[in-house]
């Protein structure tokens, strides 16, 4: 077992190869070509799963093909000289703005070795760091796969690694691996794989904490596998990074569900439940005008969900079908009027919740589901002046919403207008949005006039 010691971030600079001069001066000499110099390949995993994206920087100057590296992206092999490198990374804000987040001095790297790098830890733990495993340049042998594995994620326990045929018994595990391990280089015939990796401590011990059949691996795939902190939904606590050299992929758990959750914004509704598949959902039901459910597992699939009335469910006020992905999160919006106006019928409107918790930001999305306003601006100032600035968002139109936008952390005054004035429908006052934190707030009618209301949620309602 391989243990990773060394903390380093090499990066790339654009290796120079000197050409040949054919030089036929009369005399018949021809001057040879110059030596060649021996070259790493170097590639970058972001696998840290609260830092934003970042840049690496070489003699000060950030190199464009590890620009803006965000989480669970990595890079093709790079081609550089061997020598020695001044290195540092730069981490992005969300103003746009980069701060140097680490100064790894002169890092050498060695010609005809391959060096995998792979940022792991968390910005809000202050375990942020690089690690780097380094292999001889070889060929893979003719008919096989190779694959290296390594445990990136500190919230995942010690596990035992199996890589089985799709249907095989778990049988001896080929590693047992705890946080920072990685594996030797192992070759195997080309073929589908399956990936289980089971906890070997604790309550949990046996449990399997990750199951998923690779895709079908050519002969030749050379793979860097790193097991990565799950940000999305948790029904593993990881997944799996797998960089073959060009491409970087994704790899889910196969038994992931999806997240749902249903916000009931049509204000002359009152209480209702929700049908799936004509099955009523407990924990989706009885939410009144502003309610906001909890967020509910649901396999991937289509589903005919209906929308009644808690006080008589033979009342169905929204009918639709509702497809679920596999790692998605949604919210399912019950928006319009019971009066069935062409502008403002009652319908699902449906958001997928992308936004990740980011230490050094935060993240915030506006909804308007308000059907008796017009198209709207949103300002978003320091101070709530807002007489000679322009609106952040423009010109948005009911059932729409303003993506998940990064803010520095700070105090913010969020003001809604009609489109085109300075005329306030919503004022927050003075909130104070966290780093770290994701915020969602749905603008919708307010029965007693206005100004509106504002459903509040995720981490405002903390």
């Amino acid at each position: 077992m391989k243990r990773i010691t060394k903390i380093i971030l090499p990066v790339i600079m654009l290796g120079v190869i000197a050409g040949c001069d054919d030089d036929d001066n009369g005399s018949g000499t021809i001057t040879p070509p110059e030596p060649q110099t021996p070259q790493a390949m170097v590639r970058v995993i972001h696998g840290s799963p609260d830092a934003p994206a970042v840049n690496v920087v070489a003699a000060g100057s950030a190199v464009e093909a590890l620009s803006n590296l965000d989480f669970a992206m990595g890079t093709e092999f790079l081609s550089l000289d061997e020598g020695t490198y001044p290195l540092t990374v730069d981490a992005i804000l969300a103003d746009g703005s980069t701060t140097q987040v680490l100064d790894l001095g002169d890092v050498e790297l060695m010609g005809d070795y391959e060096y995998t790098v792979f940022a792991h830890g968390t910005v809000t733990d202050m375990t942020l760091a690089p690690a780097v495993v380094a292999n001889p340049v070889m060929p893979v042998g003719d008919g096989n796969i190779r694959v290296q594995v390594l445990h990136g994620s500190s919230i995942a326990p010690m596990v035992d690694l199996h890589v089985t045929g799709v249907d095989d018994e778990l049988g001896e595990p080929l590693a047992t691996l705890m946080y920072g391990d990685v594996t030797g280089q192992v070759e195997v015939p080309a073929g589908v794989y399956r990936v289980r990796l089971v906890v070997a401590e604790g309550e949990s011990m046996g449990a399997v904490a990750f199951d998923a059949v690779l895709p079908d691996l050519p002969a030749g795939a050379d793979l860097f596998v790193a097991a990565t902190t799950n940000t999305g939904v948790p029904t593993s606590p990881v997944f799996l990074l797998a960089n073959d050299g060009t491409d970087t992929l994704k790899i889910i758990d196969d038994r992931t569900q999806a997240w749902v959750r249903v916000v009931h914004a049509a204000a002359d509704v009152p209480n209702v439940d929700i049908l799936v598949n004509g099955n009523k959902v407990d924990a989706l039901s009885n939410a009144p005008f502003t309610g906001v459910t909890g967020n509910v597992p649901v396999d991937p699939g289509t589903y005919m969900v209906d929308t009644v009335l808690t006080a008589d469910n033979s009342v169905v006020g929204i009918t639709g079908d509702l497809m679920l992905e596999a790692d998605m999160k949604y919210t399912v919006n019950a928006v319009g009027t019971l009066s069935g106006d062409d502008d403002a019928p009652l319908e699902y409107y449906v958001q997928m919740d992308t936004g990740r918790m980011v230490a050094t930001e935060a993240q915030v999305r506006l909804t308007h589901a308000h059907p008796s306003v017009g198209n709207v601006d949103i300002y978003v100032t320091a101070d709530g002046d807002i007489a000679n600035v322009d609106p952040v968002w423009s010109d948005v139109p009911f059932k729409a919403d303003t993506g998940f936008a990064s803010l520095p952390p700070g105090d913010y005054v969020v003001q809604v207008t009609l489109t085109g004035t300075k005329t306030i429908a919503i004022d927050t006052g003075m909130i104070t949005l966290m780093g770290g934190k994701v915020y969602a707030a749905t603008a919708v009618d307010n029965p007693m006039g206005m100004p509106a209301n504002l459903i509040l949620m995720d981490a405002f309602t903390e």
